[in-house]
């Protein structure tokens, strides 16, 4: 379930990308921050049937993140060129973070429990479509394509049983689920484009700090130059 979009962070995949495994973590880091933000709404979900519900989630996204692990290691052993070790357990969490997969505090925390079934809905189908336009790239190997192809079943499992769990809500006569829809898909919107601009703004910090250490500071020493005196005294002198 991943909160991003992924066409945007792994759009630079050609036809060399099966040589490198990094894509191929990355997505396994998606897939282990989606089954923490399930773990955490399985417990702080106040209904039973939803608790069993996202921990299912949480378990098929935890084995996702081992497939996709699992495949980098098996390319970067059928390649001969240098790729970078696959992630170790040590590294996951920090990468996650600098990658955006899950914020400070679980998704669920910053949503209603309507808002929150929206939000595995319309996630889960933006990575089925994903996964199942990569698994028809020919760029790839069979394998790939295959992993690619079973992930997007699985995503198209975790719809299903989000639309129910919507349309149950809406035969017992829960209003603002539409309402709910659109939230849900302007707060996607929202955190996609903070979290795909993080690369220009830290860029654009640094180049302002730079500015105001090469400009400011000579300015400022121009203006409030102080002069100072220094008399060297005879050090023999008793004076």
């Amino acid at each position: 379930m991943p909160s991003f979009n992924f066409k945007s962070i792994f759009k630079k995949i050609d036809h060399k990308s099966y040589q490198n495994v990094e894509f191929l973590n990355n997505f396994g880091l998606a897939e282990f921050g989606s089954a923490l933000d399930m773990l955490a709404a399985a417990e702080l979900t106040a209904t039973n049937k939803l608790k069993q519900g996202y921990l299912n989630h949480a378990i098929d996204e935890f084995r996702h993140a081992e497939l996709f692990f699992n495949h980098a290691k098996n390319l970067k052993g059928q390649s001969n060129k240098y790729v970078d070790d696959v992630s170790s357990v040590a590294e996951i969490g920090a990468k996650i973070r600098y990658l955006n997969f899950i914020g400070e505090k679980p998704i669920y925390n910053e949503l209603t429990e309507l808002d929150f079934i929206n939000f595995v809905m319309i996630s889960e189908a933006a990575a089925e479509k994903y996964f199942t336009k990569l698994s028809k790239n020919m760029n790839f190997d069979p394998k790939t394509r295959e992993l690619f192809s079973l992930i997007a079943k699985e995503e198209a499992h975790h719809v299903i049983y989000a639309k129910n769990e919507l349309e149950k809500r809406k035969k017992n006569g829960v209003k603002g689920i539409f309402k709910s829809y659109l939230y849900i898909k302007w707060y996607r919107f929202k955190t996609d484009l903070l979290s795909n601009t993080r690369k220009f703004w830290t860029i654009f910090g640094d180049a302002l700090l730079a500015a105001i250490y090469f400009i400011f500071i000579p300015i400022n020493k121009i203006f409030f130059k102080k002069k100072y005196r220094f008399e060297v005294q005879n050090p023999y002198s008793m004076v």
